[in-house]
């Protein structure tokens, strides 16, 4: 049950065993407290609160979030050492507590140390029904000893997906670098392949033995047929624009021309109304085609959306542009990838989103319908 204190009045309210909502008479006051029990428990069990809510409040006074919060010692989550159980104590902020951020543990005891001899040991910090513990820190209460680096180290080049380090001789080490393990990265010092490892359990690491030394080249291997497929994929594409150009050169005919019966040549007549129609037509494809581009790729494939569609009159030039765009990408992606960057430019984008704009809008035809003079 809940004591509800507020103004010199008091409300007793009981919220039964799972908690729940619980109805009381108005209260009027500056400072609300709020004590929780349960009569008839002799074992002293601790009670868990999750949240309180006070629905139709006027509350005038913002949460305090730097007040203090947590558990006092032996409230805490459980501390196992080697078997032996160690009481802890909770503590923290409120505005932790309502961010769904985390508090601190620590031992009971003098300023919450632990001595362990040295060797192997097993800690372990258990959930309870009010904690759940993230993350275990194990910090020495004396200054360690400095770390000196069994090898020397240079970083020679570095990029996105490949790293070159020169590693002189030493002992066996561990080269490691500050980034998530990932399967996709391999090792190699002249054509030898190390073994990869997970340093401290979550970063990129590999076992440099003591007879390896030299240059350790880092890749990251499925970059490779990336940039493979990338290739072959826009070289093919400007082939089959070339291949449909020449075929539309050879297969191209000459419309006849309209004669009368002396043998001359019969202009088409176009009337006013018609050449309005067209206009609008031509208008809204410059105006569709463009807002289409620059909401799919931006202005650049809005420039070659509104560019192929000018030339759908002219195939052969469409054809020929297009194949001069995508195969201008393929030779700067081949030039960046000799130079050792492994993602592209975002040129190399920009160009080919415009020759694919510019492609697909030139198949976009008009259709004509000129009244010929009898």
């Amino acid at each position: 049950r809940a004591l509800i204190e507020a103004g010199g009045e008091t409300r007793t309210v009981s919220l039964g065993a799972g908690g729940g909502d619980a109805d009381f008479e108005p209260l009027r006051g500056r400072r609300v407290t709020i004590t929780f029990s349960r009569p008839g428990d002799e074992d002293f069990y601790t009670l868990g609160l999750r949240e309180i809510t006070l629905a139709n409040a006027r509350l005038t006074r913002t949460l305090d979030g730097a007040g203090p919060t947590g558990a006092v010692c032996g409230f805490g989550p459980t501390l196992v050492v080697d078997g032996q159980e160690i009481r802890t104590r909770v503590s923290g902020q409120i505005g932790s507590v309502v961010a769904k951020g985390q508090l601190a543990v620590e031992p009971c005891g003098v300023r919450g140390r632990i001595a362990l001899d040295a060797g192997q040991h097993r800690v372990e910090l258990r959930s309870t029904g009010q904690f759940q513990p993230v993350a275990l820190k194990l910090d020495s209460v004396e200054e360690p000893a400095p770390v000196e680096r069994s090898r020397s180290l240079e970083v020679l080049t570095e990029s996105e997906t490949r790293r070159v380090v020169r590693v002189g001789s030493g002992e066996a080490a561990i080269l490691s670098l500050p980034q998530s393990f990932n399967v996709g990265w391999a090792a190699t010092v002249d054509g030898r392949t190390l073994t990869p490892l997970q340093v401290d359990g979550w970063s990129q690491g590999w076992l440099v033995p003591e007879d390896v030394a030299g240059d350790v080249v880092l890749t990251y291997e499925p970059q490779r047929a990336y940039l493979v497929l990338l290739i072959a994929g826009l070289f093919v594409m400007g082939l089959v624009v070339l291949a449909g150009a020449g075929v539309g050169a050879v297969t191209r005919l000459r419309p006849a021309r309209a004669t009368d019966g002396d043998g001359d040549v019969v202009r088409p007549v176009i009337s006013g109304r018609h050449r309005r129609h067209r206009v609008m037509s031509l208008t809204a494809g410059f105006i569709g085609l463009g807002t289409v581009g620059l909401l799919a790729g931006g202005p650049v494939v809005a420039i070659g959306a509104v560019a192929g569609f000018a030339l759908a009159s002219r195939p052969r030039w469409a054809q020929t542009a297009t194949a001069a765009v995508l195969l201008g990408a393929v030779v700067a992606l081949v030039i960046q990838v000799q130079r050792e960057r492994q993602f592209p430019w975002d040129g190399i984008d920009l160009a080919t989103g415009f020759g694919l704009a510019l492609a697909l809008a030139s198949c976009v035809h008009l259709r004509r319908s000129t009244p010929h003079a009898s």
